[in-house]
């Protein structure tokens, strides 16, 4: 039974916006009006007929909506809108048809400009959120998830500066791809978008991550903050990220005791602690799955420095003689910054009546009576030849007997135990060249663990002030202060809330309730099962409960999508509302299948009807 839908006296046309930009994706906005320019309510499962002009609706320098056939249903309320549906890849001032398939006199035609790129937004980058940079991947799959301003365009996925693998983005501009084959090690990402002619469009910014398939899947990375190299007792926070089904996590230093942290979410685990001994320290880390542990060595390397004492001095004083013993060369070394040195000198060692100043290591000496012994002694000094330092010691020059042996000349001389030709403690060989005993590293003390250890005076479990045990873990006198009124900052609890799909005025819509002290929500999607938000996509942030999905309802095929939304609360934590949703974001093709059958059977009974 066929059935006849009154045709309008004509259609209204916008595209918005106009004019717009090469592969800029716009809205168009039908509406089916009577001869007095009202909308036309007896235009009820008409068929719409779209073309531009000169570009043929195969032309892949075009995309109309629906592949240029839609309907006008009861729902759409005689206003047909095509949400972010027409595109045109080629800068020209064309003509946008609008016609009904079966009287195709009742048309409606406007004028739309396509902008080249020069004169609209400057290309914008590639975000990568999948890997993350200097993340560990340990997949043979390496994922590789993204967006671009482009949609429907061909990327090129560039490894280690060698093109590994070529994809295209989805009409959203989302992609996800996946990478085999990869060697172990550390490699570096690259994404490049392409035009028609193969130009680049729009590129990403380098990603360095790491492809190791022995660090297992429960254990991703370290974070260690403010930087893996402080000073002591200076506050360390470490977040350890995992994969979901992580249950506790416990951090280790070096030989201390194992640490438990405290879950922050389902995947991140946390630590403050401040270290009391200089040294350095691998970090291992141990995760539980319902009581199984599994330990990882070596994830990071801990460096704690201690404070040095900028203290000025001269270390050594040596000299030599000429062969008529009239003149002596001193030399020293010294520790820090010092500009000027003061040499005083004499035959009386309680009273070095005479001196002279220089700026550098070494000064030459006149001895007017080459019969008796001399001695000297050097200062650090300021501009004003004040002392700001300690002297060397005293030493004797001695116009009969050789001089001293030189301490850090890298020979062994007389009374020398040894000499490494360094003027530093701590490696087996003091600076006054005799033999030291090098102390083993003492146990790590970690200032917070709960266990008084090393020069700690307690440990109370934390690295707070104010409780009788500093932050450092020394004993602290606390006084009694009145309690301070203070308001309680609530957070955001969305356990109860759900997370479902409406569909309202042919627009499709994620809502949920309204989470108490929630400022912001962020939207996640992805184009197959996931895990968690992770491996999903960012794709828009809002402060209403509802957020506008595409929906394609020309596709070949059903399309399902997964999305998930998180609420900031009002002290900047995030938590999930609801499940991750599955939600159909394309039926199959009846509509148009419907329409050309239509079309077919139409022009078969005009045929009949002429012969």
């Amino acid at each position: 039974m066929w059935v006849t839908v009154a045709a309008p006296a004509r259609f209204e046309v916008e595209v918005s916006p106009n004019p717009f930009n090469v592969s800029e994706f716009v809205d168009v906005t039908i509406k089916a009006v009577d001869a007095a320019g009202n909308v036309d309510p007896t235009y009820v499962d008409g068929d719409i007929w779209m073309e531009i002009e000169g570009l043929d609706y195969t032309d892949p320098d075009v995309i109309l909506p629906g592949g240029g056939i839609g309907r006008m249903e009861p729902a759409d309320q005689w206003i047909k809108i095509f949400s972010k549906w027409l595109t045109v890849k080629r800068p020209w001032i064309y003509t946008f048809v609008v016609a009904d398939v079966y009287e195709t006199t009742i048309n409606w035609s406007v004028e739309i400009e396509v902008l080249d790129d020069m004169e609209g937004p400057e290309v914008s980058d590639i975000e990568v959120v999948s890997p993350v940079s200097w993340g560990v991947e340990k997949d043979d799959n390496v994922e590789v998830i993204g967006s671009t301003t482009y949609p429907n365009t061909p990327l090129e996925i560039f490894i280690d500066g060698v093109l590994f693998q070529e994809g295209i983005s989805d009409p959203q501009g989302n992609f996800v791809l996946f990478l085999s084959w990869l060697e172990p090690g550390e490699h570096v990402l690259k994404i490049n978008a392409l035009d028609l002619t193969d130009a680049v469009v729009a590129t990403s910014w380098d990603i360095p991550f790491s492809y190791d398939p022995e660090m297992g899947e429960l254990f991703l990375w370290l974070d260690v903050e403010p930087s893996n190299t402080v000073m002591i007792n200076e506050k360390l926070t470490f977040t350890i990220r995992t994969a979901p089904q992580v249950t506790s996590a416990f951090l280790k230093l070096w030989e201390g005791d194992l640490m438990p942290t405290e879950k922050v979410q389902p995947w991140v685990f946390t630590k403050q602690i401040a270290i009391s001994n200089a040294g350095v320290y691998p970090a291992d880390v141990e995760l539980s799955v319902d009581g199984n542990r599994t330990m990882y060595e070596d994830v990071e390397t801990i460096t704690i420095e201690a404070p040095v004492e900028e203290t000025k001095r001269i270390i050594t004083l040596n000299y030599t003689t000429d062969d008529a013993r009239k003149k002596a060369d001193l030399v020293w070394t010294y520790e820090w910054m010092i500009e000027y040195f003061k040499i005083k000198y004499g035959t009386d060692r309680n009273t070095l009546r005479l001196s002279l100043t220089t700026s550098s290591p070494n000064g030459m000496l006149v001895l007017a009576d080459p019969t008796i012994p001399y001695y000297a002694q050097v200062y650090p000094v300021d501009e004003n030849g004040i002392v700001n330092g300690e002297p060397s010691a005293v030493i004797t020059i001695d116009p009969v007997l050789p001089p001293e042996p030189i301490c850090w000349n890298g020979r062994i001389e007389t009374w020398e135990q040894c000499d490494d030709g360094n003027v530093a403690n701590g490696d087996g060989c003091a600076l006054n060249c005799t033999i030291e005993v090098v102390v083993p590293q003492p146990p790590v003390a970690v200032c917070g663990n709960g266990a008084r250890e090393g020069i700690e005076q307690c440990d109370d479990g934390n690295i707070m002030n104010g409780d009788g045990c500093s932050f450092a873990c020394q004993i602290e006198v606390v006084t009694p202060t009145p309690p301070v009124s203070r308001p309680i900052v609530p957070t955001c609890n969305p356990q109860w809330i759900t997370l479902s799909s409406k569909k309202m005025n042919d627009k499709y819509y994620l809502v949920w309730a309204s989470v108490p002290n929630a400022t912001e929500y962020i939207i996640y999607r992805a184009d197959q099962a996931v895990q968690n938000t992770q491996q999903m996509s960012v794709v828009g942030k809002t402060t209403e409960t509802m957020f506008e999905y595409p929906f394609d309802p020309y596709a070949e095929t059903d399309k399902w999508a997964w999305y998930a939304v998180e609420a900031i609360c009002v002290d900047n934590v995030q938590k999930q509302v609801g499940d991750m949703t599955m939600v159909k974001v394309g039926p199959e093709k009846t509509i148009l299948v419907m329409v050309m059958l239509l079309i077919i059977g139409f022009s078969g009974w005009r045929m009949i009807k002429t012969y």
